[in-house]
C-alpha cells in the first residue's frame, strides 16, 4: 500500500495562485475608492476571492468589510458574492463548518435574486464541504440537488463537476458501482463536448476505482488514458501524476521494478517544475518499492530527501510519515546494511525510538491516529522481539487505544450503511404496496372490460355495424393498457424479488458473521460483512433499473457467490470468464438476471453434493447475441427438481416473463434455455447486444 499518492480526488476545477499584479490592482482600488457603493464591494469581494488561495485571514476580512458594507447599502446580489468569498477563504482555511453557513447564506440570497447559476455553485460547494467534514449523506444530497440545477440550465460544466463530486462521495463509501456510473456519465459529457479536461480526469478517477476494486490491468489502461491527453496537452504537472498513478498500481502489482520505473519519469519532471511536495511523495513512495526490492541503503537515502523536503515546506503530517516509514525501514534492514549507513548496535535501538517519538509528537499534533497506532505498533513488535515485555505491554495498550480511535472514525460510514439498510426495509415494503396496487388496476381494468363487453352485446342488438368497429378500437386500447399494467406488474413482482432476494440466504448469512466471530476469525467475519453489505447496496440500487450494464450484474453475482463460497467453505467454488471483446461496462440487460439461477444451482444442484461442487458462468458474443451460460457440476435437473419450492418457480416465472417483456420492448428474440451436463445443468441465457452508447 503507497503513504502517499498523488491522485486528484476533487473537481476539475483551475486553482490558481493571486497572481501579484492583479492583486496590486484591486489593492489600489480598494484603497482610492472609499465611496460605499456597489462598486467598491465588487473590489472588497474580488480582493477576498484572489485571496482564498494565499492568505485567508486577510480574505476574510475583506470579505466582512464587503459584508458590513452590502448591509448598509442594501444590495442583495453583492452581499451573496460577500457571503461566498468568505466561505471559500473559510474552506481553504480547513473550517468547513463555518463555511457551509456562510455558503447558506449566500445560496439565500441568490435565490431571492433569482440567480439559479449561483445557487447551484453554493449547493455544490457546500457538498464539497460537507464531504471534508465526512457527511456523506448530506454530501451526495447537496452535489444531488446542484446537478439537478446545472441540468435545469443545462450547464454542462456544473453537470460534470456534480458528477464528478457525486462519484467522489460514492468512492469514499466503498460504493463503486454507483461511482463508476457518475464518472462514466461524466466521461460521456466530456466526449460529447469535446471537453479533454474533464476526460483526463474522469479517465483517472476510473482507473483509481479499478484500482480500488482490484481490477489493476484495467486501472493501468485508464490511467494510460489520462496520460495521452495530459501528454498531448503537455502539461508537466498532470503528466507527473498520471506517472505517480500508473506506479501506485504496478506497487499493487507487486511489480516494484516498474513501480520505480514510473515514480523515476514523475521525480524528473517534478523536480524540472519544482514542485517539491511532489519531489517528496515520489521519495517516499520509492522509499517503500526499493525496500521491497531489498535494496535498503537506496530506500534509506529516498525516505531521508523526502523527511527533509516535508519539514523544509512546513508539511507536519507527512514528515512525520516518513520519519515512521524511515524507522521501519530500519527495524527490517540487516546490520551488515546498518553499519554501512554508521549506525552501531548499541545506536539502533536509541535511534528507531528517536525518530518514532519525533512521529508520535506530530501525528498528536495532527489528529492522525491512524498513524498514532501504527507507531505503537511497531515499537510494541520491536520490544517484544527483545524480550522486553513490560515496553510491549505499554506500547500494544497505546496501539490498541489508538485503534479504536480510528475505529470510531471508521464507525461514520457504517452508520451510513446502517441508513441504508433502513431504507432498504422501507423500500422493499413501499413495493409490496406498490405490487398490490398494480395488480388491483389490473383487476379494475379486466372488469371495465367485461362491463363494456356486456353493454356492447346490448348495443350489437341495436346497432352492429357500429358496435363491430367500436370494438376493435376499445380492444386494442384496452389490450395496449392491460399489457402496459402487465409490464408494470411484472417490474413491480422483480423488484420485490430482488430486494427480498432468498430470506434463507440473509439469515444464513448473519448466522456465519456470528460463527466466524465466535471461532475467533474477526477478519474473516469483517471481510464476510463488507461484502454482504456491499451486496445488499448492489440489490438495492439495481432495483430501481431495469437494465443495468453487464460489468454491474456480473459484479453483483460475484459479490453473491463469494459470499456463498465464505459461507460453504469449502463445499463451493466458482469462476466467472467474459470475452475481452465484450464491453461489459457498455452493454446492457435486464438487472439481476442472473441471480435467480445461480441461487438455485447452489440451493437445488450444488447443496445435495457430498463432495466439492462448482460453478462457472461464461459471456460471449455469438452472432451478434450475448450468451451467458451457467453451468454446475450439481445433481442434475431430474434431482434437483424434486426439491424444488416455490422462490424457485417464482423467481423462473418472473424470469420468463421478463425476458418475453425485454423482447417486447426491444423488438428481440432473447430466449432461456436448459440443458443438462454431465454431471450437472447449464442454463443458457440469450441477449441480443445492447449498447448503451
Amino acid at each position: 500500500m503507497r503513504i502517499m499518492t498523488l491522485i486528484l480526488l476533487c473537481i476539475v476545477s483551475s486553482v490558481v495562485l493571486a497572481d501579484e499584479h492583479q492583486l496590486d490592482t484591486l489593492l489600489s482600488k480598494a484603497n482610492l475608492y472609499r465611496v460605499e457603493d456597489t462598486t467598491r464591494a465588487s473590489v472588497l469581494n474580488e480582493l477576498s476571492i484572489q485571496l482564498s488561495n494565499s492568505d485567508f485571514d486577510r480574505g476574510i476580512a475583506y470579505a466582512d468589510s464587503s459584508i458590513a458594507l452590502c448591509t448598509k447599502i442594501n444590495s442583495d446580489i453583492k452581499l451573496a458574492t460577500a457571503y461566498y468569498a468568505k466561505a471559500r477563504n473559510l474552506s481553504s482555511d480547513g473550517k468547513d463548518s463555518l463555511a457551509i453557513v456562510n455558503y447558506q447564506l449566500s445560496y439565500n440570497l441568490n435565490e431571492k435574486v433569482g440567480k439559479e447559476l449561483a445557487c447551484g455553485t453554493m449547493l455544490q460547494n457546500m457538498g464539497i464541504s460537507f464531504y471534508n467534514l465526512s457527511f456523506y449523506k448530506k454530501a451526495t444530497e447537496m452535489h444531488t440537488k446542484a446537478l439537478t440545477v446545472f441540468k435545469k440550465l443545462n450547464n454542462e460544466k456544473g453537470i460534470s463537476a456534480a458528477l464528478n463530486s457525486l462519484g467522489i462521495v460514492a468512492m469514499e463509501l466503498s460504493d463503486y458501482s454507483h461511482a463508476m456510473e457518475y464518472y462514466f456519465e461524466s466521461l460521456t459529457l466530456a466526449k460529447r463536448n469535446h471537453d479533454t479536461a474533464t476526460m483526463a480526469n474522469a479517465y483517472m478517477n476510473i482507473g483509481i476505482v479499478y484500482k480500488n476494486l482490484g481490477d489493476l490491468n484495467k486501472a493501468i489502461t485508464y490511467h494510460n488514458n489520462a496520460l495521452q491527453i495530459h501528454k498531448q496537452q503537455n502539461n508537466l504537472i498532470y503528466i507527473a501524476k498520471a506517472y505517480n498513478n500508473i506506479a501506485n498500481v504496478y506497487g499493487e502489482m507487486k511489480q516494484s521494478v516498474k513501480a520505480l520505473e514510473y515514480y523515476q519519469k514523475a521525480l524528473e519532471i517534478n523536480k524540472e517544475t519544482d514542485y517539491e511536495y511532489g519531489i517528496a511523495s515520489n521519495y517516499i513512495n520509492m522509499g517503500i518499492e526499493l525496500r521491497q526490492l531489498k535494496r535498503y541503503s537506496e530506500a534509506y537515502q529516498a525516505l531521508q530527501k523526502a523527511g527533509d523536503l516535508f519539514l523544509k515546506i512546513e508539511d507536519k503530517n507527512n514528515y512525520g510519515i516518513a520519519l515512521k516509514t524511515k524507522a521501519s525501514l530500519l527495524m527490517a534492514m540487516p546490520d551488515s546494511v546498518r553499519n554501512q549507513l554508521g549506525i552501531t548496535a548499541s545506536q539502533h535501538t536509541p535511534i528507531i525510538n528517536d525518530l518514532l517519538a519525533q512521529a508520535s509528537v506530530i501525528f498528536k499534533e495532527t489528529g492522525d491516529y491512524a498513524s498514532l497506532s501504527d507507531v505503537n505498533d511497531d515499537l510494541y513488535k520491536m520490544y517484544e522481539k527483545k524480550g522486553d515485555l513490560k515496553n510491549a505491554l505499554a506500547h500494544y495498550k497505546e496501539y490498541i487505544a489508538y485503534r479504536d480511535c480510528v475505529l470510531i472514525d471508521e464507525n461514520k460510514i457504517e452508520v451510513e450503511k446502517l441508513e441504508l439498510k433502513y431504507e432498504y426495509a422501507t423500500r422493499e415494503q413501499e413495493l409490496k404496496v406498490l405490487n398490490i396496487q398494480k395488480q388491483s388496476e389490473l383487476q379494475q381494468e379486466q372488469l371495465k372490460r367485461q362491463y363494456t363487453m356486456a353493454g356492447g352485446v346490448m348495443l350489437l342488438m341495436i346497432s352492429g355495424g357500429f358496435f363491430l368497429s367500436y370494438k376493435k378500437r376499445r380492444d386494442a386500447q384496452q389490450k395496449s393498457k392491460e399489457a402496459e399494467l402487465n409490464a408494470e406488474r411484472v417490474e413491480s413482482e422483480l423488484k420485490a424479488l430482488r430486494l427480498q432476494m432468498n430470506p434463507h440466504f440473509m439469515f444464513n448469512s448473519l448466522n456465519s458473521i456470528t460463527n466466524f466471530i465466535d471461532h475467533h476469525k474477526p477478519e474473516t467475519a469483517s471481510t464476510y460483512s463488507v461484502k454482504f453489505a456491499k451486496l445488499m447496496r448492489m440489490v438495492l440500487e439495481n432495483s430501481e433499473h431495469p437494465e443495468v450494464s453487464l460489468a454491474d450484474e456480473l459484479h453483483s453475482v460475484e459479490l453473491y457467490l463469494t459470499i456463498e463460497s465464505m459461507r460453504l467453505h469449502p463445499k463451493l467454488t466458482f469462476e466467472i470468464n467474459s470475452d475481452p471483446s465484450l464491453e461489459t461496462d457498455n452493454i446492457m440487460i435486464p438487472s439481476m438476471i442472473l441471480q435467480p439461477f445461480v441461487e438455485n444451482s447452489i440451493i437445488h444442484g450444488i447443496t445435495p453434493l457430498r463432495d466439492t461442487g462448482h460453478l462457472k458462468i461464461n459471456c460471449n458474443k455469438l452472432d451478434n447475441m450475448l450468451h451467458i451460460t451457467i453451468d454446475d457440476n450439481g445433481v442434475g435437473m431430474p434431482n434437483s427438481i424434486q426439491t424444488n419450492d416455490n422462490k424457485k418457480s417464482m423467481a423462473t416465472k418472473i424470469s420468463k416473463e421478463r425476458i418475453a417483456l425485454f423482447n417486447e420492448r426491444h423488438q428481440a428474440n432473447a430466449a432461456i434455455e436448459y440443458s443438462s451436463l454431465s454431471p450437472g445443468t447449464r442454463v443458457t441465457i440469450k441477449i441480443p447486444l445492447n449498447l448503451q452508447f
